[in-house]
Protein backbone atom coordinates (compact mmCIF):
# COMPACT_ATOMS: atom_id res chain seq x y z
CA UNK A 1 0.00 0.00 0.00
CA UNK A 2 2.70 2.44 0.87
CA UNK A 3 4.56 1.93 -2.40
CA UNK A 4 1.67 3.68 -4.24
CA UNK A 5 2.35 6.92 -2.33
CA UNK A 6 5.52 8.96 -1.83
CA UNK A 7 7.51 8.67 1.39
CA UNK A 8 6.71 11.37 3.95
CA UNK A 9 8.35 12.37 7.18
CA UNK A 10 6.74 12.03 10.60
CA UNK A 11 5.91 15.74 10.78
CA UNK A 12 4.16 15.79 7.37
CA UNK A 13 2.11 12.72 8.40
CA UNK A 14 0.97 14.56 11.55
CA UNK A 15 -0.03 17.58 9.43
CA UNK A 16 -1.97 15.44 6.98
CA UNK A 17 -3.63 13.58 9.86
CA UNK A 18 -4.92 16.89 11.22
CA UNK A 19 -6.15 17.96 7.80
CA UNK A 20 -7.84 14.56 7.38
CA UNK A 21 -9.66 14.95 10.67
CA UNK A 22 -10.85 18.39 9.66
CA UNK A 23 -11.96 17.00 6.27
CA UNK A 24 -13.89 14.13 7.84
CA UNK A 25 -15.52 16.49 10.32
CA UNK A 26 -17.06 18.31 7.36
CA UNK A 27 -19.09 15.21 6.59
CA UNK A 28 -20.96 15.60 9.90
CA UNK A 29 -23.78 18.01 9.34
CA UNK A 30 -24.58 20.74 11.84
CA UNK A 31 -28.25 21.55 11.51
CA UNK A 32 -29.68 24.83 12.75
CA UNK A 33 -33.40 25.52 12.24
CA UNK A 34 -34.65 29.03 11.57
CA UNK A 35 -38.30 30.11 11.14
CA UNK A 36 -38.95 32.18 8.03
CA UNK A 37 -42.75 32.81 7.44
CA UNK A 38 -43.85 29.37 8.67
CA UNK A 39 -41.19 27.76 6.52
CA UNK A 40 -38.06 26.26 8.03
CA UNK A 41 -34.75 27.08 6.51
CA UNK A 42 -32.10 24.49 7.33
CA UNK A 43 -28.44 25.48 7.35
CA UNK A 44 -26.31 22.47 6.41
CA UNK A 45 -22.59 22.15 5.80
CA UNK A 46 -22.97 20.09 2.63
CA UNK A 47 -21.42 20.37 -0.84
CA UNK A 48 -23.28 22.18 -3.61
CA UNK A 49 -24.32 19.01 -5.47
CA UNK A 50 -25.77 17.45 -2.29
CA UNK A 51 -27.57 20.70 -1.44
CA UNK A 52 -29.22 20.66 -4.90
CA UNK A 53 -30.40 17.08 -4.36
CA UNK A 54 -31.91 17.96 -0.97
CA UNK A 55 -33.77 20.93 -2.45
CA UNK A 56 -35.25 18.63 -5.08
CA UNK A 57 -36.34 16.04 -2.50
CA UNK A 58 -37.67 18.50 0.10
CA UNK A 59 -38.98 21.56 -1.77
CA UNK A 60 -40.79 22.90 1.29
CA UNK A 61 -37.44 23.66 2.92
CA UNK A 62 -34.53 25.72 1.72
CA UNK A 63 -31.02 24.45 2.25
CA UNK A 64 -28.04 26.77 2.41
CA UNK A 65 -24.38 25.77 2.36
CA UNK A 66 -21.69 27.30 4.55
CA UNK A 67 -19.00 25.14 3.03
CA UNK A 68 -16.33 26.47 0.75
CA UNK A 69 -16.63 26.09 -2.98
CA UNK A 70 -15.14 23.17 -4.87
CA UNK A 71 -12.29 25.32 -6.17
CA UNK A 72 -11.43 26.51 -2.67
CA UNK A 73 -11.55 22.94 -1.32
CA UNK A 74 -9.33 21.74 -4.15
CA UNK A 75 -6.79 24.52 -3.55
CA UNK A 76 -6.77 23.69 0.16
CA UNK A 77 -6.38 19.94 -0.38
CA UNK A 78 -3.52 20.40 -2.84
CA UNK A 79 -1.39 21.88 -0.04
CA UNK A 80 -1.15 18.52 1.76
CA UNK A 81 -2.32 15.80 -0.64
CA UNK A 82 0.20 13.60 -2.47
CA UNK A 83 0.34 14.22 -6.22
CA UNK A 84 -1.41 10.92 -7.04
CA UNK A 85 -4.24 11.20 -4.47
CA UNK A 86 -7.47 12.60 -5.89
CA UNK A 87 -10.29 11.86 -3.46
CA UNK A 88 -10.54 12.52 0.31
CA UNK A 89 -11.26 8.89 1.17
CA UNK A 90 -7.99 7.87 -0.51
CA UNK A 91 -6.20 10.48 1.54
CA UNK A 92 -7.87 9.20 4.73
CA UNK A 93 -6.96 5.61 3.94
CA UNK A 94 -3.38 6.58 3.24
CA UNK A 95 -3.08 8.63 6.43
CA UNK A 96 -4.67 5.90 8.53
CA UNK A 97 -2.16 3.36 7.21
CA UNK A 98 0.77 5.69 7.87
CA UNK A 99 -0.51 6.56 11.36
CA UNK A 100 -0.94 2.88 12.22
CA UNK A 101 2.59 2.11 10.98
CA UNK A 102 4.01 4.99 13.01
CA UNK A 103 2.14 3.92 16.14
CA UNK A 104 3.38 0.34 15.75
CA UNK A 105 6.94 1.53 15.20
CA UNK A 106 6.68 3.84 18.23
CA UNK A 107 5.40 0.97 20.39
CA UNK A 108 8.24 -1.28 19.24
CA UNK A 109 10.83 1.39 19.94
CA UNK A 110 9.41 2.04 23.41
CA UNK A 111 9.46 -1.70 24.19
CA UNK A 112 13.05 -2.08 23.01
CA UNK A 113 14.13 1.02 24.92
CA UNK A 114 12.50 -0.29 28.11
CA UNK A 115 14.18 -3.68 27.70
CA UNK A 116 17.58 -2.07 27.12
CA UNK A 117 17.16 0.10 30.21
CA UNK A 118 16.32 -2.95 32.33
CA UNK A 119 19.29 -4.87 30.95
CA UNK A 120 21.59 -1.91 31.61
CA UNK A 121 20.38 -1.53 35.21
CA UNK A 122 20.71 -5.28 35.84
CA UNK A 123 24.21 -5.38 34.36
CA UNK A 124 25.21 -2.35 36.42
CA UNK A 125 24.01 -3.95 39.66
CA UNK A 126 25.73 -7.25 38.85
CA UNK A 127 28.98 -5.52 37.97
CA UNK A 128 28.98 -3.41 41.13
CA UNK A 129 28.22 -6.42 43.36
CA UNK A 130 30.84 -8.65 41.70
CA UNK A 131 33.60 -6.07 41.67
CA UNK A 132 32.92 -4.97 45.26
CA UNK A 133 33.31 -8.55 46.56
CA UNK A 134 36.03 -9.89 44.25
CA UNK A 135 38.59 -7.11 44.27
CA UNK A 136 38.40 -6.44 48.00
CA UNK A 137 40.41 -3.41 49.03
CA UNK A 138 42.30 -3.07 45.75
CA UNK A 139 42.62 0.59 44.84
CA UNK A 140 42.79 -0.11 41.10
CA UNK A 141 39.55 -2.08 41.12
CA UNK A 142 37.82 0.54 43.26
CA UNK A 143 38.90 3.28 40.88
CA UNK A 144 37.71 1.29 37.88
CA UNK A 145 34.36 0.58 39.49
CA UNK A 146 33.95 4.24 40.41
CA UNK A 147 34.70 5.32 36.85
CA UNK A 148 32.29 2.81 35.36
CA UNK A 149 29.56 3.72 37.84
CA UNK A 150 30.03 7.42 37.13
CA UNK A 151 29.89 6.77 33.39
CA UNK A 152 26.73 4.69 33.76
CA UNK A 153 25.11 7.39 35.89
CA UNK A 154 25.94 9.99 33.25
CA UNK A 155 24.47 7.82 30.52
CA UNK A 156 21.35 7.21 32.57
CA UNK A 157 20.94 10.93 33.24
CA UNK A 158 21.34 11.71 29.53
CA UNK A 159 18.83 9.02 28.69
CA UNK A 160 16.35 10.34 31.24
CA UNK A 161 16.73 13.88 29.92
CA UNK A 162 16.10 12.70 26.36
CA UNK A 163 13.07 10.74 27.53
CA UNK A 164 11.70 13.76 29.37
CA UNK A 165 12.20 15.93 26.28
CA UNK A 166 10.46 13.35 24.09
CA UNK A 167 7.61 13.06 26.60
CA UNK A 168 7.22 16.83 26.76
CA UNK A 169 7.12 17.12 22.97
CA UNK A 170 4.61 14.28 22.77
CA UNK A 171 2.35 15.89 25.39
CA UNK A 172 2.67 19.23 23.65
CA UNK A 173 1.64 17.63 20.37
CA UNK A 174 -1.37 15.98 21.99
CA UNK A 175 -2.47 19.17 23.75
CA UNK A 176 -2.66 21.15 20.53
CA UNK A 177 -6.06 21.24 18.90
CA UNK A 178 -6.78 21.24 15.21
CA UNK A 179 -6.89 25.01 14.87
CA UNK A 180 -3.48 25.46 16.48
CA UNK A 181 -2.00 22.75 14.28
CA UNK A 182 -3.49 24.35 11.16
CA UNK A 183 -2.03 27.72 12.18
CA UNK A 184 1.41 26.24 12.60
CA UNK A 185 1.33 24.66 9.14
CA UNK A 186 2.48 27.73 7.25
CA UNK A 187 5.14 26.33 4.95
CA UNK A 188 8.18 24.09 4.58
CA UNK A 189 10.24 26.07 7.14
CA UNK A 190 8.38 24.48 10.04
CA UNK A 191 8.95 21.03 8.56
CA UNK A 192 12.63 21.77 8.15
CA UNK A 193 12.90 22.82 11.80
CA UNK A 194 11.16 19.67 12.97
CA UNK A 195 13.31 17.54 10.70
CA UNK A 196 16.42 19.20 12.14
CA UNK A 197 15.20 18.45 15.68
CA UNK A 198 14.46 14.86 14.71
CA UNK A 199 17.91 14.47 13.15
CA UNK A 200 19.54 15.89 16.30
CA UNK A 201 17.53 13.49 18.48
CA UNK A 202 18.50 10.55 16.27
CA UNK A 203 22.16 11.57 16.45
CA UNK A 204 21.94 11.79 20.24
CA UNK A 205 20.35 8.34 20.40
CA UNK A 206 23.11 6.94 18.16
CA UNK A 207 25.78 8.45 20.46
CA UNK A 208 24.10 6.95 23.52
CA UNK A 209 23.94 3.55 21.84
CA UNK A 210 27.65 3.68 20.99
CA UNK A 211 28.51 4.68 24.56
CA UNK A 212 26.38 1.84 25.93
CA UNK A 213 28.19 -0.57 23.62
CA UNK A 214 31.56 0.72 24.87
CA UNK A 215 30.45 0.27 28.50
CA UNK A 216 29.34 -3.30 27.76
CA UNK A 217 32.75 -4.09 26.24
CA UNK A 218 34.48 -2.70 29.34
CA UNK A 219 32.22 -4.82 31.55
CA UNK A 220 33.15 -7.94 29.58
CA UNK A 221 36.84 -7.08 29.92
CA UNK A 222 36.51 -6.61 33.68
CA UNK A 223 34.68 -9.93 34.01
CA UNK A 224 37.45 -11.65 32.05
CA UNK A 225 40.08 -10.12 34.36
CA UNK A 226 38.12 -11.30 37.40
CA UNK A 227 38.02 -14.87 36.06
CA UNK A 228 41.76 -14.76 35.39
CA UNK A 229 42.43 -13.54 38.93
CA UNK A 230 40.16 -15.91 40.86
CA UNK A 231 40.20 -18.81 38.40
CA UNK A 232 37.52 -20.42 36.25
CA UNK A 233 36.59 -23.05 38.87
CA UNK A 234 35.54 -20.50 41.49
CA UNK A 235 32.11 -18.99 40.95
CA UNK A 236 31.30 -15.41 41.80
CA UNK A 237 28.26 -16.46 43.86
CA UNK A 238 30.50 -18.50 46.19
CA UNK A 239 32.76 -15.49 46.68
CA UNK A 240 29.73 -13.34 47.50
CA UNK A 241 28.59 -15.85 50.13
CA UNK A 242 32.08 -16.02 51.64
CA UNK A 243 32.32 -12.25 51.74
CA UNK A 244 29.19 -12.14 53.89
CA UNK A 245 30.84 -14.39 56.51
CA UNK A 246 32.66 -12.84 59.46
CA UNK A 247 36.45 -12.91 59.30
CA UNK A 248 36.57 -13.61 55.57
CA UNK A 249 39.66 -12.27 53.82
CA UNK A 250 39.89 -11.41 50.20
CA UNK A 251 42.57 -12.37 47.72
CA UNK A 252 44.64 -9.25 48.30
CA UNK A 253 44.58 -9.67 52.09
CA UNK A 254 45.49 -13.37 51.81
CA UNK A 255 48.42 -12.57 49.52
CA UNK A 256 49.66 -9.90 51.96
CA UNK A 257 49.51 -12.34 54.92
CA UNK A 258 51.31 -15.07 52.97
CA UNK A 259 53.97 -12.62 51.82
CA UNK A 260 54.66 -11.59 55.41
CA UNK A 261 54.92 -15.26 56.41
CA UNK A 262 57.33 -16.00 53.58
CA UNK A 263 59.50 -13.05 54.64
CA UNK A 264 59.59 -14.29 58.24
CA UNK A 265 60.46 -17.84 57.15
CA UNK A 266 63.27 -16.54 54.93
CA UNK A 267 64.71 -14.63 57.89
CA UNK A 268 64.54 -17.76 60.07
CA UNK A 269 66.17 -19.83 57.33
CA UNK A 270 69.02 -17.34 56.93
CA UNK A 271 69.59 -17.35 60.69
CA UNK A 272 69.61 -21.14 60.76
CA UNK A 273 72.09 -21.27 57.89
CA UNK A 274 74.42 -18.89 59.70
CA UNK A 275 74.23 -21.06 62.86
CA UNK A 276 74.99 -24.22 60.87
CA UNK A 277 78.00 -22.55 59.28
CA UNK A 278 79.38 -21.64 62.70
CA UNK A 279 78.87 -25.20 63.95
CA UNK A 280 80.61 -26.63 60.88
CA UNK A 281 83.59 -24.33 61.43
CA UNK A 282 83.90 -25.45 65.06
CA UNK A 283 83.61 -29.12 64.11
CA UNK A 284 86.24 -28.74 61.41
CA UNK A 285 88.55 -26.92 63.83
CA UNK A 286 88.22 -29.71 66.44
CA UNK A 287 88.80 -32.38 63.81
CA UNK A 288 91.87 -30.53 62.62
CA UNK A 289 93.28 -30.36 66.15
CA UNK A 290 92.63 -34.08 66.72
CA UNK A 291 94.27 -34.96 63.42
CA UNK A 292 97.24 -32.77 64.24
CA UNK A 293 97.72 -34.34 67.67
CA UNK A 294 97.41 -37.83 66.19
CA UNK A 295 100.00 -36.99 63.55
CA UNK A 296 102.42 -35.71 66.14
CA UNK A 297 101.94 -38.77 68.32
CA UNK A 298 102.44 -41.09 65.37
CA UNK A 299 105.58 -39.20 64.38
CA UNK A 300 106.88 -39.41 67.89
CA UNK A 301 106.19 -43.13 68.02
CA UNK A 302 107.86 -43.72 64.68
CA UNK A 303 110.96 -41.73 65.76
CA UNK A 304 111.25 -43.68 68.99
CA UNK A 305 110.98 -47.00 67.16
CA UNK A 306 113.74 -45.93 64.72
CA UNK A 307 116.08 -44.98 67.53
CA UNK A 308 115.56 -48.35 69.26
CA UNK A 309 116.37 -50.15 66.02
CA UNK A 310 119.59 -48.24 65.57
CA UNK A 311 120.66 -49.09 69.15
CA UNK A 312 119.97 -52.78 68.57
CA UNK A 313 121.93 -52.71 65.33
CA UNK A 314 124.89 -51.06 67.04
CA UNK A 315 124.83 -53.65 69.77
CA UNK A 316 124.80 -56.45 67.22
CA UNK A 317 127.77 -55.02 65.42
CA UNK A 318 129.63 -54.70 68.71
CA UNK A 319 128.95 -58.30 69.52
CA UNK A 320 130.17 -59.38 66.13
CA UNK A 321 133.39 -57.50 66.51
CA UNK A 322 134.01 -59.04 69.89
CA UNK A 323 133.42 -62.56 68.70
CA UNK A 324 135.60 -62.28 65.59
CA UNK A 325 139.21 -63.73 65.96
CA UNK A 326 141.01 -60.75 64.76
Amino acid sequence: RTSHFPTWSFESIQVNMTESLSATSEIERTVSLHDFDSEKSILLDVPHDERFLLNELCPHRSYHSNMMSDNEGQERSQSFLPPDVTFPHEQNAYLKVKIQDLENENARLKTRLSNREKQLEKAQKQLESKLSHCFGTSEIAATKVAELSKRIRELNSDLESEKSKSRALYNQLLSKNESEVSKEIVGPDNNKELEAKLAAANAKIADLKSECKFVRQEMKTVQKIIHQEIGEDISVSDLVKRAAEKGWKGRAQTIAVLSSRVTALKAQLAKAVDTDKEKNVLIRYKAFRLAESARRERKHTEGKAGADGEVQAARGETRGLKSSPG
